[in-house]
């Protein structure tokens, strides 16, 4: 018997639940995001160039499968999932000691770290050009490789010598001269990779992805079982099949450093010189700020909490307030109890999961009842008073 198989039957009563606060998949977040655009101003994410975008945490949460059909990991009902909650800061308290209150968010892990690493790598690339193009070395006897590495290590720069080096990491391979060279943007999403023995003969299948760590804090690479990145096991399985450690294994993908939403447009490009002085509004010297792709895309496919924030946006969304200050730290228990699971009390956790879940459920809809209640007093009341007047 599937013991998660009463919790549709729970989900059959309480449909409002379900369709709001229960689906965290990225397919889920859309279906936030579907509302949010409903309350968009046009689109119009300007306010956005102000802010910078900081990690929060990361969540591992679980979601019933949508047609009925089971986990291929474990046969049960239930799909794992990976979320990431992020703020909106301004720019001067980002990455600064102040603390920042901006808004929340909420979006699929994946869409967060192709985001996150594609900027970051952005911003590494253009850090290493204008070292390389401003170098110079005193001793004309050193060679140019030797001297911009000089400049590099100068300016506190990692990593870009490897940039412009095609065969720079092909000192990883392993003792079987395999020609594998490891990008970070290949394993974002669970990806599958295949370990030889020392004939080239095919042996296995795992998966390296990421997955949330130190209590939310930390996103790292793992190797996994199965091809979902459900079922964990030692990275020992990767160094053993490429002759090195799996990177960010145990140093955080997102590493703390802000996204700035801000990308600077010259008026002669952006609008022919159409301001008050000729000079771009007298801002900047001839260039505005506005939102860059990066923060524009990802705010389009998350789920917003965007409270408190009336004096700067015109039509503030706060559709995923109840799911990010509710029902995730809900299923983070569940989803702890569910790991916890062992051969010998298997059945005590499986009794614990379902009536955690049906706990769950039957807090989210009373917490959804509550909230329909009070949209619906204060239209009342809005339409009581216009009576009146």
């Amino acid at each position: 018997m599937n013991f998660f198989q009463p919790l549709f039957f729970l989900l059959a009563i309480f449909p409002g639940a379900n369709a709001e606060s229960f689906q965290a998949s990225g397919e889920a977040t859309r279906h936030l995001v579907s509302k949010s655009r409903a309350l968009e101003n046009g689109n119009n994410h300007e306010w956005m160039s102000s802010y910078s975008i900081k990690f929060d945490s990361c969540h591992d949460v679980m979601q019933f499968s949508q047609d009925g059909s089971a986990n291929e990991v474990d046969g049960s009902l239930i799909l794992d999932n990976s979320l990431v909650k992020y703020r909106l800061c301004p720019h001067d308290t980002c990455q600064s000691s102040k603390s920042c209150k901006g808004p929340e968010y909420i979006v699929p892990m994946a869409d967060f770290l192709n985001m996150y690493v594609y900027v970051k790598q952005e911003e590494k690339e253009a850090a290493c050009e204008k070292v390389k193009g401003s170098c110079y070395c005193q001793d004309d006897y050193m060679d140019e490789d030797a001297c911009t590495s000089q400049c590099y290590a100068a300016a506190g720069l990692t990593g870009c010598d490897d940039m412009y080096d095609d065969d720079a990491n092909n000192n990883n391979n392993n003792n079987n001269g395999n020609d594998y060279q490891f990008n970070l943007e290949d394993y974002l999403n669970c990806a599958q990779i295949n370990v030889y023995n020392n004939n080239n003969q095919y042996q296995t299948q795992y998966a390296v992805g990421p997955y949330c760590a130190n209590n939310g804090k930390s996103i790292l690479l793992g190797v996994f079982s199965d091809a979902y990145c459900s079922t964990k096991v030692s990275e020992n399985v990767f160094k053993k099949a490429y002759g090195f450690n799996l990177p960010h294994s145990t140093e955080t993908i997102v590493d703390g450093g802000c996204v700035k939403c801000n990308e600077r447009y010259s008026y002669e490009n952006g609008n022919n010189g159409n301001n008050n002085n000729g000079n771009g509004n007298g801002n900047n010297n001839g260039y505005y700020d506005s939102v860059n792709d990066s923060c524009g895309g990802i705010y389009e496919v998350s789920g917003r909490c965007e409270e408190h924030m009336d004096d700067t946006i015109s039509y503030p969304d706060t559709t995923a307030c109840n799911y990010i200050h509710s029902v995730l730290s809900s299923f983070e228990v569940a989803n702890a109890l569910r790991y916890m699971n062992n051969e010998g009390v298997s059945m005590i956790f499986t009794v614990l999961k379902v009536a955690w879940f049906i706990f769950t459920c039957v807090l989210c809809y009373l917490v959804l009842t509550l909230q329909r209640q009070k949209n619906s007093q204060v239209a009342l009341s809005k339409q009581v008073e216009g009576s009146i007047a």
